[in-house]
């Protein structure tokens, strides 16, 4: 009997099935978040008085590079991360739809998988993991997966923008207005003083030479930023990336960045004038009303900042995205470009095994140089450490189809133990019977 009617079993996507400029795309976001995760989190800049942070970083080098990384780095690669995880999502849905898959099912075992995984990680590991954040916020995305396309765009923007700001103003604002100003300002006090004594207490964890000792810090500065508003509102921009991520999906702009060129370009032009001009104007506000936190001064400021800045990491995350969508189509750019490749196509390998190198570089159990500020830790240690990943990757994936987690995740998700080599896509049918 004829089974061409019949739907296609399950399975991962096949290499030649996988869009390469993705992966590039991927690849480079990975190398901002390890860059991002060690300057501000893996070195103990977190966790360090506010005193002596600012005299570990008062030089005038530290100073040039720290405006950089908040220009050019801080938030932009993880919005970039979140928006190809949401594109992912459209491959998936469309997948599952060509073969008459059940979309929920396979979908929320993939999630379980992530949450397992990134549980074991934050854990284990680093407290930061954003595996398992996928995990849970991805679940929401249910409720949108079959909405227009219009809607997920409308949406994706409002919570985007809007979920940080809000809970920056809960934070910040709203108890300026409910009280005195002297009484904000003593209960901010109160609650700065609590979360450095915390730091403390944590930073010495992490400096200790008991690998238990940082599991259970890991563990409670989960549970810390697990209840922190600012947190919250983070996360539900996330939900926003993805939602933003998968209606550019279904629009096929990165399966044929040719046809579309006209759009990326007008998205690089725009996103070039947007960010330019809020730089100024976040700048002049700084220079005009003299303020570097946004606890104290005129309310003006914590008001309209994070709307500001938002809007701002947004738009230069849509200009690293196009600006890599049309140099790809060069031939000597995409040569250049594709290096990221490899590492992208095992973007969660690579995620965890930097996890695993900022324990051994900054944590008591291995160099102990957690506190220590220097470039050469917190820039020229992820660059050196990210380009030995490229180089890793590409030698792994000349003889395996996966990543080691990528295959754990897969196998997890299709219910039995995937064809890993590279050999078995020829003498097997990548099918799951």
């Amino acid at each position: 009997m004829d089974n061409v009617d019949q739907p296609r079993a399950p399975s991962p996507i096949d290499a030649t099935e996988r869009n390469a400029l993705l992966d590039v795309i991927r690849g480079f976001a990975l190398s901002g978040v390890f860059l991002s995760n060690v300057y501000a989190w893996m070195s103990g800049a977190v966790f360090l008085p506010h005193a002596q942070l600012e005299a570990a970083t008062s030089s005038t080098v530290h100073k040039v590079i720290d405006a950089l990384y908040n220009i050019l780095v801080a938030g932009k690669f993880m919005t970039i991360f979140t928006f190809l995880f949401g594109f992912g999502l459209a491959m998936q849905f469309s997948r599952a739809a060509e073969r008459n898959d059940s979309v929920p099912k396979r979908y929320v075992r993939r999630c379980a998988a992530f949450l397992f995984l990134g549980m074991l990680h934050l854990t284990l590991l680093w407290y930061g993991d954003i595996t398992h954040q996928y995990a849970l916020i991805g679940l929401v995305v249910l409720l949108f997966y079959k909405r227009s396309t219009k809607t997920l765009v409308i949406w994706g923007l409002i919570l985007t923008l809007v979920a940080v700001p809000v809970g920056m103003w809960s934070q910040f604002v709203l108890p300026r207005l409910l009280t005195s100003p002297e009484a904000a300002q003593a209960a901010m006090a109160a609650k700065r003083a609590s979360y450095e004594e915390g730091n403390r207490a944590l930073l010495e964890a992490f400096q200790s030479d008991s690998y238990m000792a940082i599991v259970r810090a890991n563990v409670t500065m989960y549970w810390r930023q697990f209840v922190n508003v600012i947190i919250a509102s983070y996360h539900v921009g996330t939900l926003g990336n993805f939602l933003l991520g998968l209606a550019v999906g279904r629009l096929g702009w990165f399966q044929d960045v040719a046809a579309h060129r006209r759009a990326f370009r007008r998205m690089l032009g725009w996103s070039a004038l947007v960010s330019l001009l809020l730089l100024g104007v976040m700048v002049g506000l700084r220079f005009l009303l003299g303020e570097k936190s946004p606890q104290p001064g005129p309310i003006a400021l914590p008001i309209v900042m994070p709307v500001l800045r938002n809007v701002w990491t947004l738009s230069i995350a849509l200009f690293y995205v196009a600006a890599i969508a049309l140099l790809y189509q060069r031939g000597f750019f995409r040569r250049v470009l594709s290096i990221f490749a490899p590492a992208g196509r095992m973007a969660m390998t690579n995620y965890y095994a930097q996890s695993a190198i900022g324990v051994f570089v900054f944590c008591g159990i291995g160099l102990g140089h957690m506190g220590d500020l220097r470039p050469r830790f917190t820039i020229v240690m992820p660059m050196v450490m990210f380009t030995v990943q490229m180089v890793c990757s590409w030698l792994w994936l000349r003889y395996f189809r996966f990543g080691p987690v990528e295959w754990v995740s897969r196998s997890l998700t299709y219910g039995k133990p995937q064809p890993m080599r590279v050999r078995k896509m020829v003498e097997t049918p990548d099918v799951v019977p």
